[in-house]
């Protein structure tokens, strides 16, 4: 489990390595990591690097007084993929995370291409 920073926000992710397809875990409002842990377990077990966020404002991470957009949210993963080298994950969200994956696909055309 670790953290990394972003622009003054401390983010906490999960991570196992993997050399298969990575994949990016990306929980709902009011949840955090936790919630894909049957998941995370499913494909690190299958050979994937897997990472899992809490996002900013939920679980681990910071909670900075601030307006919470999709477009922050999305940032911040775009940026840690960078930080950490995930290339090209398949993104997997639940509920806005699915939102958060829809605008980070959409912005950030290098992680999918």
């Amino acid at each position: 489990m670790r953290w990394l920073e972003h622009k003054g926000v401390k983010l906490f992710y999960r991570e196992a390595p993997g050399e298969g397809q990575p994949v990016l875990l990306v929980h709902g409002w009011c949840c955090d990591h936790k919630y894909f842990a049957p998941r995370f377990e499913h494909f690190a077990g299958g050979g994937s690097r897997v990472v899992s966020v809490d996002l900013r404002g939920h679980g681990r991470s910071d909670k900075p007084e601030q307006g919470y957009t999709m477009q922050v949210f999305a940032d911040d993963l775009a940026w840690l993929c960078e930080e950490i080298g995930l290339e090209k994950p398949v993104v997997i969200g639940h509920s806005m995370g699915g939102i958060v994956a829809f605008d980070l696909a959409s912005r950030y055309p290098a992680l999918r291409e």
